[in-house]
């Protein structure tokens, strides 16, 4: 397992303070099993007390939602886990899919004027076809919320029903500048989120909602099983997301449901 270091210093001030001088590593892997299980299984060990971004060149056992495999045999597709350990505002930690899902919409439109969509709960959209996904996992240890955030871009391959950036725009991108936009956002979305909450996303995320407004059926996501169905309303002020019913009722889909296509 072969992995080139880099190593910087994120300087962050906010309306409310300016922050402690926080390291920041970069390690990409030629080859690994999953960014995401290395992540979890070496913190302790090798990344303690520093934000880091684990990327892989090539991923043979990527960790995608509900423990399904993250596929990729492109060498050009960003595959990278984020370890963040300054997450200290508990309520918001169930927020942080979300806003970086609705991060990376951002960057797709800034960048290259595309308009993508976020579907509830992770997944980033082009053309209503999945090209992208985030996965967001935590621990406990000692004082410390250590956050795992895997993020996964199709750039030049993807799965069939998928899609990939390059196929949607035409023509190749720069995937390092993507890269490094993706990296810069993402820990500037962590800090906002940890210091003034999720109200400030929330109207943007209800903008590139999936589906809103529409029809939607919702599955068990393990067994496939139809458990919920109604009209997609919005994300409300805990993130939740609300449908109403064909009764007229008002529901919140529960974490453990998946939008069906």
């Amino acid at each position: 397992m072969r992995c080139k270091l880099y190593g910087i210093y994120f300087f962050f001030k906010s309306k409310f303070q300016v922050k402690d001088i926080h390291k920041i590593v970069d390690i990409q892997f030629e080859e690994i099993d999953s960014t995401q299980t290395h992540a979890k299984l070496e913190y302790e060990n090798k990344y303690k007390g520093q934000i880091t971004f684990l990327r892989a060149v090539h991923q043979i056992a990527g960790k995608g939602q509900y423990d399904r495999k993250w596929e990729c045999q492109s060498k050009r597709n960003i595959l990278t886990t984020i370890i963040f350990p300054y997450f200290t505002n508990i309520q918001y930690q169930k927020n942080v899919t979300l806003v970086i899902g609705y991060t990376i919409v951002q960057i797709y439109k800034e960048l290259y004027n595309v308009d993508a969509e976020l579907k509830w709960v992770n997944d980033i959209l082009l053309n209503s076809k999945k090209s992208g996904g985030i996965l967001t996992e935590s621990e406990q240890i000692g004082d410390q919320l250590v956050l795992y955030i895997g993020i996964g871009l199709n750039i030049d391959w993807c799965i069939e029903d998928a899609t990939c950036l390059e196929q949607i725009l035409g023509k190749k991108i720069d995937q390092e500048e993507l890269f490094l936009k993706v990296k810069e956002r993402v820990i500037q979305t962590l800090y906002t989120l940890n210091e003034q909450g999720f109200e400030i996303f929330r109207i943007g995320i209800n903008q590139v909602l999936y589906r809103k407004g529409q029809f939607c059926e919702f599955v068990n996501s393990k067994t496939l099983q139809i458990i919920q169905t109604g009209i997609v309303e919005e994300l409300n002020k805990d993130g939740d997301l609300v449908i109403r019913g064909q009764d007229g009722i008002i529901r919140i889909i529960e974490p453990n449901l998946r939008m069906k296509l």
